[in-house]
């Protein structure tokens, strides 16, 4: 092989090492309250991080309305708690709307904090503009 073919060659495969696909960027809706909606979530987005482990994904759970119940000590079971709070150091971005939050606030575990959007559904339109991959159970 000549130099001049050899030359770009190198540069393509140099270029292209340099390279980083971009991280899954997936936003998790929970909009429902039933007796295995935590469960189901927190089975996805476990999955999620294991089929997903090489790519670092951004996962943002985006709690509305009652579901945002399921983060109350009577909900929040012992073990589903520790599931999420291992999510959670994963990099699991919890979300909720700013007045359902505050309404609901003193029923919640005080230890699992939420960045709050004035509206969800705003906020739940906006990630998806920005790319994220719509998910929910």
């Amino acid at each position: 092989m000549s130099r001049h073919h050899l030359l770009p060659l190198l540069l393509l495969l140099g270029f292209s090492a340099g390279l980083r696909a971009e991280p899954a960027r997936i936003v998790y809706h929970l909009h429902q309250v039933t007796p295995v909606t935590m469960k189901r979530a927190l089975n996805n987005i476990e999955n999620l991080y294991k089929g997903l482990e090489r790519e670092r994904p951004e996962i943002r759970l985006l709690l509305q309305g009652e579901s945002l119940m399921l983060l109350s000590p009577q909900k929040l079971t012992p073990e589903y708690r520790q599931r999420l709070m291992a999510l959670l150091r994963k990099g699991l971005i919890l979300e909720a709307g700013e007045a359902n939050y505050r309404q609901r606030q003193q029923q919640l575990d005080p230890t699992i904090a939420a960045r709050l959007n004035r509206n969800i559904i705003a906020r739940l339109v906006e990630l998806q503009r920005q790319g994220y991959h719509y998910l929910t159970p």
